[in-house]
């Protein structure tokens, strides 16, 4: 994943598994409308969201920066935080 720095900031979708329970990034998502999503699991409660900056992301977990290159309305996923992302 490549990040410009005017980017670092923009915010970001993760869940409190990830933030909190420290649970390992397996599933991301570039929606349709431009937005990053970072998931321990396929679903998560809207409650459980947490908004973070792709800068403060990245920092939780560097092995984002082996993101595939991502076209909008993709997604990929990984079993787990060793595993290679798979687009799905």
């Amino acid at each position: 994943m490549e990040i410009i720095n005017e980017e670092k900031l923009r915010p970001v979708i993760t869940s409190k598994q990830v933030v909190i329970e420290n649970r390992p990034i397996t599933n991301v998502i570039y929606d349709d409308d431009g937005d990053w999503l970072f998931f321990h699991a396929d679903t998560i409660k809207e409650a459980d969201a947490f908004i973070l900056s792709i800068e403060q992301i990245i920092n939780h977990d560097k092995t984002l920066l082996s993101l595939p290159d991502m076209k909008l309305g993709e997604r990929v996923k990984r079993l787990n935080i060793d595993d290679i992302w798979e687009k799905y």
